[in-house]
């Protein structure tokens, strides 16, 4: 034990066993564990924050090193040395914003890595540099935190660090879930976008390894237009009064449908990685934050494979943790059965109407739609291809239907054009780049401009099927004829 020199009793912690023995308190994952950091920053009013993941190789094994920077206020040496305390925090027990206990930085960095360097600077002062060392501790060399000195920032993160604002790195890391750093960011990217969805909304930047984190609505209701769910019904509020007190909480939950219709014809393979297929869950925001998605506060309602297709939010501020059971990590909710008591009624009720549209709106495509293939390629656009052997016109808006389906072709070809019952038949390969990195990200992401893709290709597929009927030299011939049938196409988008 390290003695305190100030002290002529005893420790209530022993700071050589304590850094090592909460390295095991837990944090999910790398981006639970970087959360923590980003919400130092968004309590310290950061517009933009950047999260660098450095790979590098090290006695021949690979090291990484994460940090994460912001543009945020920034801190003066005293308040940069309370930071790295287990527990030190200016606004400790706060209800105010996204942080409270003091437990964040130093918990969550030694989570993950043995060393934290953290690199601040205020409005018009000197950039400060102090650190914690996980094996400096443990061999009882560092038994405080060093006093904060003016230190230059680290080459490798220097173009993201010009101003005031705070940068804290992780080296040594040696509990992580992954390896590599692509793997790293993926990861990091897939949970910050939808934890952060709402203060992305609002305006923060977030970017990672200088690419922009975009936000990610669970309840598809800032999804693309393909994808948008839609309202059901208004936001219910709840007025909880807290046990034993006069005090009272104010909760929202929001409820949203998914587009079935025009979603269920996805393979599931697509509907997983769109969030679909799996994504049946409360998603819990404290203070603009999601702090848990999970199964709960439904009452008796079980969870089904119809349930992924409408969603749930439930939104409350800082002010009533206790009854949702939050810890310092901000890692779950465990609600109260008091707060169960006032929720579960309600929330249970439209579960189980949203439970029952869903239901029926199955039914409802069952008997509706004859197949598969032919829903999905249900275009009935008049931008029509003209007959094998006849010249190119481009004016000419009837007589064939064109349609897009998706399959795997066995074959290199981004597509295969025919010609099937009076209707072109353009069928993609999703087995090829074009689709997996193009087309079908686009079609999530950018209707309108997916649009206009479908329009080159049915152009491309419409000059492939009528550059058959010419004989000599069918190469230019397509060339041409695709020309002349794009802008027929999109003079009609």
């Amino acid at each position: 034990m390290c003695p305190l020199d100030d002290c002529s009793g005893r420790s209530l912690v022993a700071d050589c066993n304590f850094i090592l023995a909460t390295r095991d308190t837990g944090y999910r994952d790398i981006a639970s564990a970087v959360s923590e950091v980003v919400d130092n920053a968004v309590e310290a009013a950061a517009t933009t924050i950047h999260i660098l993941v450095r790979e590098e190789r090290a006695d021949g094994k690979r090291a990484i090193s994460i940090a994460v920077t912001d543009d945020g206020h920034g801190m003066a040496a005293e308040e940069l040395s309370t930071a790295l305390q287990f527990g030190g925090s200016t606004r400790f027990n706060s209800r105010r914003g996204i942080g409270r206990f003091g437990m964040g930085l130093p918990n969550s960095s030694v989570s993950q890595s043995r060393r934290l360097d953290v690199y601040s600077r205020t409005e018009g002062g000197p950039r400060l540099h102090t650190y914690l060392d996980v094996d400096e501790v443990a061999k009882g060399v560092l038994c405080y935190v060093p006093e904060p000195v003016p230190a230059e920032i680290p080459h490798w993160i220097a173009n993201v660090c010009r101003g005031h604002g705070t940068a804290v790195i992780w080296t040594r890391c040696d509990r992580l879930d992954f390896r590599k750093a692509i793997t790293i960011r993926k990861k990091i990217a897939s949970s910050i976008s939808r934890r952060y969805r709402h203060l992305l909304i609002d305006g923060i930047a977030i970017y990672i390894d200088g690419i922009r984190v975009h936000p990610l609505d669970p309840l598809f209701l800032d999804a693309p237009l393909q994808a948008r769910a839609t309202p059901f019904g208004d936001p219910i509020p709840f007025a909880v009064r807290l046990p034993d007190s006069d005090s009272t909480v104010h909760i929202e939950a929001r409820f949203s449908e998914l587009p079935l219709a025009r979603l269920a014809i996805l393979s599931n393979h697509e509907k997983r990685e769109l969030g679909v297929v799996g994504g049946a869950g409360v998603s819990f925001v404290r203070a603009g934050r999601e702090v848990d998605y999970a199964w709960t506060l439904l009452g008796a309602k079980r969870k089904e494979n119809y349930d992924d297709w409408w969603r749930c939010e439930v939104r409350f501020d800082p002010d009533a943790d206790e009854l949702f059971g939050i810890t310092h990590s901000k890692q779950g909710v465990n609600p109260s059965q008091y707060l169960r008591d006032a929720l579960e009624g309600e929330l249970e009720s439209v579960a189980r109407q949203l439970n029952n549209r869903v239901r029926a709106a199955f039914q409802g495509l069952r008997l509706a739609r004859p197949s598969r293939a032919e829903a999905a390629a249900s275009r009935a656009d008049v931008l029509l291809p003209v007959a094998l052997g006849s010249p190119p016109v481009p004016e000419r808006r009837d007589g064939i239907l064109y349609r897009i389906s998706y399959e795997l072709l066995d074959t290199t070809a981004i597509f295969d054009a025919s010609l099937v019952d009076g209707s072109l038949v353009v069928v993609l390969n999703k087995a090829h780049p074009f689709y997996t990195s193009l087309y079908w990200p686009l079609r999530m992401t950018a209707p309108k401009l997916a649009d206009r893709l479908e329009a080159l290709l049915a152009a491309a597929a419409r000059a492939a099927v009528t550059a058959k009927g010419y004989p000599g030299q069918p190469v230019n011939q397509f060339l041409e004829s695709w020309a002349d049938a794009f802008a027929a196409f999109a003079s009609e988008l």
